[in-house]
């Protein structure tokens, strides 16, 4: 029942973002929200639900999959890299601090300031890999 809420809270949050707009479908936009809803999943599975680390990873498996049309094979890796991530900053310290971010909308409660947030987050990263 819980997963089921949690699954409920994160695709809720995913199709905020993709209805909006700004959305792009790549690579890079999905990664990054991966990353942020694995935060705000983890975050919300823990602290609010009790779940365990494989109900909150299968969560974001299943709606980065089902939202964003990604591939199984990989949103496997996708989820595989988050949850080593966050947890472990010397892991990916770019995930890191997504997961992070996905985390902090755990206590916000207007839906439109996370989504904006989200696109700003896109942006950074998209300008950061451009200058690379």
């Amino acid at each position: 029942m819980m997963r089921e809420a949690l699954t409920q809270r994160v695709g809720g949050l995913a199709e905020a973002v993709i209805a909006d707009s700004r959305w792009e479908q790549d690579d890079l936009s999905v990664s990054v929200l991966g990353m942020l809803l694995y935060g705000f999943a983890l975050a919300t599975g823990r602290i609010a639900m009790f779940l365990d680390i494989e109900d909150i990873n299968a969560v974001v498996f299943e709606c980065v999959t089902q939202k964003t049309g990604a591939a199984e094979s990989w949103t496997k890796g996708l989820v595989a890299e988050a949850a080593a991530s966050a947890f472990d900053k010397a892991h990916h310290s770019g995930q890191y601090e997504l997961i992070g971010v996905g985390h902090s909308y755990f206590t916000v409660e207007d839906q439109a300031t996370v989504v904006d947030n989200v696109f700003a987050n896109i942006a950074n990263v998209r300008l950061a890999a451009n200058r690379a």
